[in-house]
């Protein structure tokens, strides 16, 4: 209930910031060679003075649109398809994926050697990795349009830790070995896919501030898979998974700021609320190199429909060319993604099968952060 309140809150946030940064409808001045991001324009005399009609029509005492008549658009003249590529190079930040800790002093005089854990505790973590996102954007009215993209990434890390001499290693799950660790492993992955299809309408709200309005259907798929292992007398291997496939609303705003030339300074966001799937499942396997067929310490499974909210933060600028009547943008964004409610550990105690267990889980957001570079064409 306080993850859906916090939500609300942040979309109420929002709209209100719309509804005060929307142009007023009282007397505007247009100057249309300002809404080609040249901001160096001089001021309009008093014939070109215009009244405010709606967001996206502005007419003069000609009858005439900003040089064009009352029943052209912009869409008329303008481009009527609108196609990206981005490159991403992200990393994922991800907590909670603790699995050993070292520098574990080998014997300690305090309380007759009964002490908490003492030492430094090691994360899993993630590699930069590279993905990218596709696309199209098309005209259905003046200053409304269609927006479908798809978003393509996956990333994984890898990590071993050996024991060093007069210190111990300690697992921070469950273990069963009848030496002490002399070494820990873990691996982990994570794929992401995100649909997008949005409706989108333009707000002039300065001369050289220009913002979209998004509003529409998201669909995601992250899956996880984290798996570990102790090597001590025995050899224990955990392996730790969990998938979410969820469908929402998604609704944001992107802003474009001219302030030089050829040069702007773009800001986006957006937040969606996805109700979904959720799969968690892991598994303990004991072995050791006699063993021809390994015993499970510890298996679980848990499913559920899940409500998981996402917020996408990127800023960053950009640069227009004109090449052959054909405008392309090229930007570099820093972009943040976080998603709540879906990295969950679970660990239990260990005992014979009638005895009471405790469980114990930990979540964590799962993030993404990193560089986004970018081509947009005009059709």
């Amino acid at each position: 209930m306080r993850l859906l309140s916090n939500y609300l809150a942040y979309s109420i946030t929002l709209f209100v910031t719309f509804i005060l940064l929307a142009p007023n409808t009282s007397e505007a001045v247009y100057c249309s060679d300002c809404f080609s991001w040249d901001c160096g324009c001089d001021s309009p005399s008093s014939e070109e003075v215009i009244s405010y009609v709606d967001p996206l029509q502005y007419q003069n005492k000609n009858n005439e649109c900003c040089g064009r008549k009352d029943n052209e658009t912009s869409c008329d003249q303008n481009c009527c398809f609108w196609g990206y590529f981005d490159l991403l190079h992200w990393k994922v930040l991800q907590g909670e994926t603790d699995f050993v800790v070292t520098k574990v002093p080998t014997s300690t005089s305090i309380n007759g050697g009964n002490v908490g854990q003492i030492g430094d505790i090691e994360n899993t973590e993630f590699e930069w990795a590279t993905g990218f996102r596709l696309g199209g954007v098309v005209c259905l009215d003046c200053n409304w349009d269609l927006e479908l993209n798809y978003t393509n990434y996956s990333a994984s890390g890898c990590k071993v830790i050996n024991a060093k001499d007069g210190c111990y290693l300690n697992a921070t799950f469950e273990e069963i070995n009848d030496t002490v660790l002399t070494k820990a492993k873990s691996d982990i992955s994570l794929d992401y896919r995100l649909w997008n299809l949005l409706a989108a309408k333009k707000i002039y709200v300065d001369p050289c501030l220009d913002m979209r309005l998004t509003m529409g259907l998201t669909c995601v798929r992250l899956d996880q898979d984290w798996d570990f292992s102790y090597y001590g007398g025995s050899r224990n291997d955990y392996e730790l998974s969990w998938r979410y496939s969820g469908v929402g609303i998604r609704g944001g705003v992107d802003a474009v700021w001219a302030y030089c030339g050829n040069w702007s300074f773009i800001g986006k966001f957006s937040t969606a609320l996805f109700c979904g799937d959720y799969k968690n499942k892991g598994k303990m396997i004991v072995s050791n190199g006699t063993q021809t067929s390994a015993a499970n310490g510890y298996d679980y499974k848990l499913s559920d429909c899940r409500l998981v909210p996402h917020y996408q933060l990127a800023i960053g600028p950009q640069y227009t060319v004109d090449c052959w009547g054909w405008p392309i943008t090229a930007y570099a964004l820093y972009e943040l993604n976080a998603y709540q409610n879906i990295h969950y550990v679970f660990q239990s105690e260990f005992g014979v099968p009638s005895d009471a267990k405790e469980s114990r889980h930990t979540n964590s957001l799962t993030g993404f952060h990193g560089v986004t570079l970018g081509l947009f064409f005009e059709f």
